[in-house]
């Protein structure tokens, strides 16, 4: 085994590291969020939604994607919403906005 081989082994066990503390921190903050909901706090609520998704881009990153891809899954995310056919799905606007919100950051 080289000493190449052995950087790569540290840095693949650095990243399932990594990628098992987002994990628990996305647990946590779920449970940050659903504390907010019980009571009913809006700082509560605006942390933890705002975690999510910073806690979102960084284990896309862990998982090998740049962040511009992973913005581009979540427009195609999106898209695909819109298109359900779901009598039920009645998200439209929201998604007609974040998809607005996604445009517009370019």
């Amino acid at each position: 085994m080289t000493v190449r081989d052995t950087q790569k082994e540290l840095d693949i066990a650095k990243n399932i590291k990594m990628i098992e503390w987002l994990k628990t921190e996305v647990v946590e903050t779920v449970a940050v969020l659903f504390r907010g909901f019980q009571q009913g706090s809006e700082t509560l609520l605006k942390g933890g939604l705002a975690n999510l998704v910073v806690l979102s881009y960084l284990m896309a990153r862990r998982l090998g994607m740049r962040y511009s891809q992973f913005d581009s899954q979540i427009r195609e995310q999106i898209r695909q919403n819109l298109e359900m056919d779901d009598a039920f799905f009645d998200w439209r606007e929201d998604l007609s906005i974040l998809e607005e919100h996604f445009q517009n950051k370019k």
